[in-house]
């Protein structure tokens, strides 16, 4: 029989997966040691007596089912182990139907690949100690300052992100984006990085001044047809010159960018 006691890997598993729904077998080392994962991945997938000592309550059945082969390889909840969600939190439960369109997991190559490295990334920020778990975060508005996010570190998946305000926003941000972190007073981007580093310039990601940079490219043409009046003033520069230019300048504008109105600050400085 195994105990389900909060702290244990049993404990971190099952959690880790109401919040991902599925994890990479390839990279359960990274929730510890990885021989012993999987052999604890083996031994959930056959039925399994389960106690939960809190409530003296106890389950039978298989916890974990184990899909695909090589790198496709996934590990998931057993759909009759879901109940097991409610040990750890009245709300997992639900939260984990809702993400996960009742326990169904539609999708190509491209999409488990992807649900693999945001799988990885939440368990890396959770043996760092920032909170993952959605069903204990606070809730996430754009309408008024109804709370504030708590002093420790939160991890928003960009699910729940995409979720805030009244439109739908724009997809293919949430396909680059792994989700978000609050610590100390700031919020931070995650990018889904694939097989690249990401590079990071002072207390900025990289990713998002490039983004901001490569939003604002059409400011560079404006700023080249009010200021360069004719050929005759392009002296020995072709516009693809002044161009490169003028992006030197908005590149330096979104490293220094501190708020405000972004356009107005990037036009003085191309």
């Amino acid at each position: 029989m195994l105990h389900f006691r909060a702290g244990s890997q049993v404990w971190q598993l099952i959690t880790l997966l109401s919040v991902v729904g599925k994890f990479p077998f390839r990279s359960l080392g990274l929730l510890g040691n990885e021989r012993v994962l999987k052999a604890l991945v083996s031994k959930l997938s056959p039925p399994q007596t389960i106690r939960n000592p809190q409530t003296e309550t106890e389950m039978t059945c298989r916890i974990l089912t184990v899909t695909g082969k090589g790198d496709s390889k996934t590990v998931r909840l057993y759909k009759a182990a879901l109940p097991i969600l409610d040990w750890l939190h009245p709300e997992a439960y639900w939260y984990y139907m809702e993400a996960f369109w009742n326990h169904r997991f539609p999708g190509d190559s491209a999409h488990r690949e992807r649900n693999h490295r945001v799988s990885e990334a939440v368990m890396l920020y959770m043996r760092a100690g920032v909170e993952t778990r959605p069903y204990l975060l606070s809730h996430l508005q754009n309408e008024g300052r109804f709370s504030v996010i708590p002093e420790g570190s939160s991890f928003y998946l960009a699910r729940d992100i995409k979720k805030i305000g009244q439109t739908e926003m724009n997809k293919t941000m949430f396909t680059r984006m792994v989700g978000a972190i609050f610590s100390h007073g700031n919020c931070y981007a995650v990018y889904n990085t694939r097989a690249a580093a990401m590079k990071w310039s002072g207390m900025g990601e990289f990713k998002v001044l490039h983004n901001l940079a490569e939003e604002n490219m059409g400011l560079v043409h404006q700023v080249i047809k009010d200021k360069v009046h004719g050929y005759g003033q392009w002296g020995f520069y072709t516009y693809d010159d002044l161009f490169q230019i003028g992006c030197i300048g908005l590149c330096k504008a979104a490293a220094a960018d501190k708020g405000g109105t972004f356009s107005t600050y990037a036009y003085r400085l191309i």
